[in-house]
Parts: C-alpha cells; sequence; structure tokens
C-alpha cells in the first residue's frame, strides 16, 4: 500500500526524523527529511510528495500557509505534535494527527490510514 509513497517529514528534531525514516525504511521508497520550512519550501520545489508528516511547531514559523500548498498538490497531511493547543489555527484543520509521543506502530497504521483515505472535498476545498 505504501509503496507508491513519497513521504516528507518535517520535524525540527533530528531524532524523531530519523526515527520516522527508519521506520519507513522497508515501506516506503522516497523519503525526505526537513527539520525547518525552509529547508520544507526547498524540497517540494524539487520534489512531488503524496504525503507530508509535519509537527504542528516549528521554530522558524507556521506550517498552516505550506499544508495549504502541499493540498493544492494533493498530498496527503498528517499533523504531528506534543501539544495541539500550541497552534489554534491548524488545530481547527480537519487533518489526521498523532501526538508525541508516540508508538511506532500507531503511527504507521496512521500513515497507512492517510495514504489510503482520499483528500476529503472539504480539504480539498480548504486548498482553493
Amino acid at each position: 500500500m505504501l509503496s507508491n509513497t513519497s513521504l516528507l517529514i518535517i520535524e525540527d528534531q533530528p531524532e524523531i526524523c530519523d526515527l520516522i525514516k527508519l521506520s519507513f525504511a522497508n515501506r516506503i521508497p522516497t523519503i525526505q527529511l526537513a527539520h525547518s520550512l525552509a529547508e520544507a519550501a526547498e524540497l517540494i520545489k524539487e520534489t512531488s510528495f503524496t504525503l507530508m508528516i509535519v509537527d504542528v511547531y516549528l521554530p522558524d514559523g507556521d506550517p498552516y500557509p505550506l499544508i495549504l500548498k502541499m493540498l493544492q498538490k494533493k498530498c496527503r497531511v498528517l499533523l504531528m505534535s506534543g501539544n495541539f493547543q500550541i497552534n489554534q489555527r491548524i488545530n481547527d484543520l480537519p487533518f489526521p494527527r498523532i501526538e508525541k509521543p508516540f508508538r511506532i506502530k500507531n503511527l504507521i497504521k496512521k500513515v497507512e490510514e492517510t495514504v489510503s483515505n482520499p483528500l476529503s472535498d472539504e480539504l480539498i476545498e480548504l486548498a482553493s
């Protein structure tokens, strides 16, 4: 199911990025890491992604505009945070989410669900 997936992980903590990447290394052929919004913006210029796992709180800014841009490209989004209340604008979005700390098997399940579910009309409308 994930063999046609390309994944962008946007997380400022390198150890979490590495953990997620290792968890999907045998399942997802293309995995890119970005430790900031600036790095992510450069990566999406060069590569098309089918899934983005993004921390809702990043030190270099609010990921909301990047999330909308990725939705326009029909990329699915999985939100990740230790505290979703930090960014209320993102907290109100109807995206799947996973709370840190998470169990790897829960993350894998959430990623599989996110990839297999079509983008909702609500999300497509939000991106317009």
